[in-house]
């Protein structure tokens, strides 16, 4: 039995498992950070280590909504089985793995389902740096990656850091003609700032403003300014539009013409063992009800937050589209049980009514302000009738 482990026995361990980097790094630097919420509830008290895992993501093509012709974004990340399921077996494994082999009882892992500052660990233990899109950024791997830890009773075997920073210096070795030019990492480029739609990432220093963040408000719960559903565009769950932009992953053949999908390339990636979403319909969304979501859809990052989310954003995305479809299912659902349904319904409908005839829309709005009975709504409603700003393109 034995204490500690080498860098290349984890490695080797690693691979094994289908992870392409891993680093370790003391505990000793979460005392250097204030973490996010208390980690001495569930990290191990006698935990010398954390091992950190990087897997870049399974190729897995874009998800075309059989009965809608426009396009409608789906992140990476959300386009295959729940990672967090996936890497957490993985972890899993290895940890009971560890255990056997040295006799020190491996009893936490975690996969972005704690507060542990895992793009800290990481790049502590020498996996990246952090680029201004706030990701981490693997020299060879990009910033495509999904993150894992096991906190370890082994004792930590010193890591060189990689001496990065938001200004990373080093260059991008050009490869071969298709290849973009090599380019200082960050402090020249600011292609993610720029690409951007909302401004929600900051040139001075590295922060997202999540209350701008597309991704994040595809997340998140509750009602929008109408104003603001606009920036959605066309993304029903995620965005990844800084990194699709990002040199690091462009080199890595991520990006194609104008950004287009994923592509691992002879990476040794795939999705095979890795399942993808299957066929879905703008229909079997806008009929889910509370409670109702597929058990297939369920096992997918994008069914976590429940049906109603789901609904809200193909609403969105339908409204942004301008493009109608299922007209008289969506006005049925401006009587829908929900507060919510309704408060998007009337949304994508007003937009839609907008283009077509503007007095059509005002004269919709005029009517739901005379049957909605919810004040949440109902102010929202007067807020539109009253305002004589034409907001809405």
């Amino acid at each position: 039995m034995t204490t500690s482990m080498d860098n290349f026995e984890l490695e080797k361990k690693a691979r094994q498992h289908g992870f392409e980097a891993v680093g370790s790094v003391s505990i000793d630097v979460l005392k250097k950070i204030k973490s996010r919420g208390d980690t001495k509830k569930y990290i191990p008290e006698n935990t010398e280590t954390f091992f950190i895992f990087f897997q870049s993501y399974p190729l897995a093509d874009p998800i075309n909504f059989k009965d809608y012709s426009e396009e409608i974004r789906i992140a990476y990340f959300a386009r295959i089985y729940d990672y967090h399921d996936i890497l957490k077996r993985k972890l899993k494994e290895i940890s009971q793995e560890l255990t056997a082999e040295t006799g020190r009882f491996h009893s936490w892992w975690g996969a972005d389902d704690h507060s542990l500052p895992e793009k800290y660990l990481a790049k502590k233990a020498g996996l990246g740096f952090w680029g201004l899109n706030t990701l981490l950024i693997n020299r060879d791997l990009g910033s495509f990656g999904f993150l894992g830890v096991i906190a370890s009773p082994l004792k930590f075997e010193e890591v060189q850091e990689q001496k990065s920073s938001p200004v990373e210096k080093a260059h991008i070795e050009k490869t071969d003609s298709c290849c973009y030019k090599p380019a200082r990492i960050c402090e020249d480029c600011f292609k993610c700032l720029k690409a951007c739609p909302v401004d929600a990432l900051s040139k001075e220093k590295i922060k997202l403003d999540s209350d701008k963040c597309i991704s994040s408000l595809t997340q998140r719960r509750g009602r929008f300014d109408w104003r603001r559903l606009a920036q959605f565009q066309n993304h029903f769950w995620g965005c990844d539009i800084c990194q699709q932009v990002c040199p690091c992953n462009k080199i890595l053949d991520y990006g194609r013409k104008n950004y287009g999908d994923y592509d691992a390339g002879n990476r040794g990636i795939s999705a095979d063992h890795w399942p993808r979403v299957g066929p879905m319909t703008v229909n079997e969304v806008l009929k889910l009800r509370r409670r109702d979501l597929p058990s297939c859809w369920s096992s997918y990052a994008f069914g976590w937050r429940g049906t109603r989310i789901l609904v809200r954003n193909m609403l969105i995305v339908l409204a942004n589209n301008l493009k109608p479809v299922y007209v008289k299912e969506i006005e049925e659902m401006t009587r829908d049980p929900s507060p919510i349904i309704r408060f998007y319904a009337f949304y994508c409908l007003y937009r839609w009514y907008w283009q077509e005839n503007k007095d059509r829309a005002k004269n919709f709005i005029a009517e739901k302000i005379e049957e909605e009975k919810n004040s949440k709504n109902l102010q929202t409603l007067k807020n539109i009738w009253n305002s004589r700003e034409e907001f809405v393109t």
